[in-house]
């Protein structure tokens, strides 16, 4: 993976030969950090790395306007490459599609919230003022209203938003293309007013195997609430468990 693009989450230490490994794709406008919380509790066998993009965390001084093409370069498949779980959420849940694609069998389940398959019009955002994007940004209570309320950090936080859902718009331009042969679960938040819970089961179009609809309790964002993370982490443990168990049985 390329190390500018993709930052390892978490601080405990790491094998330097994992047995699996988790891919997170954060939502937009958003860093791989905060996401850091739901593997806390995984072994030192499982490496967990984040997508970063530019304009964020790490790459703060990049301009953030980024390519579907750049992201999915960013990821080398490489024969050595442990058993992977993609993972996205919002905009990541559309960009863990295609990283999954682009891993192949290296892939072994994906974890997608906060991402209905059939919301193409929602990433068009052509002509989009930023009134319209704050008012989307309070819908899903993306950004910190002190961020908004200092101008600077208010227009940078719009750019970057801007970039992404553009990002995303490309993303969702190709999705329908993707087959995948990995199972799907699918997290959607019953009070999330962007994406409406039985949205996600249309996930199951995008794979030939199972794909698994569980609901939790919260908004957009529940995924990372304190009362849904231990039902994160234990299906993030055991979907890595799964992947060394099938590393073992391919050796």
């Amino acid at each position: 993976m390329n190390p500018v693009w993709w930052v390892s989450l978490g601080r405990r230490p790491v094998s330097p030969r994992p047995r699996a490994r988790i891919l997170v794709l954060p939502h937009a406008g958003g860093g791989p950090n905060l996401y850091g919380q739901l593997f806390t509790e995984l072994p030192g066998s499982v490496a967990v790395l984040g997508l970063n993009l530019a304009g964020r965390e790490r790459r703060r001084g990049e301009a953030p306007e980024t390519d579907l093409a750049e992201v999915l370069d960013s990821v080398m498949v490489a024969a050595s490459d442990p058993p992977t779980v993609v993972l996205g959420h919002s905009l990541g849940g559309l960009l863990a599609l295609h990283v999954a694609a682009r891993l192949g069998p290296t892939c072994t389940s994906l974890v997608i919230s906060g991402c209905g398959p059939d919301e193409d019009g929602r990433w068009g955002i052509d002509g989009t003022t930023d009134h319209e994007l704050e008012r989307l940004v309070e819908q899903a209570r993306w950004i910190p209203s002190a961020v908004l309320d200092d101008a600077g950090w208010r227009a940078r936080a719009l750019r970057t938003l801007r970039a992404d859902l553009l990002l995303g718009a490309q993303a969702a331009g190709t999705v329908n293309e993707i087959r995948l042969s990995v199972p799907i679960h699918a997290v959607a938040a019953r009070a999330d007013t962007l994406v409406e819970s039985q949205r996600l089961s249309g996930l199951e179009r995008y794979t030939s195997e199972p794909c698994f609809l569980q609901t939790v309790d919260g908004g957009h964002f529940a995924v990372l609430e304190p009362e849904n993370r231990p039902f994160m982490r234990g299906l993030l443990g055991r979907l890595t468990v799964d992947a060394g168990v099938s590393r073992m049985g391919a050796s």
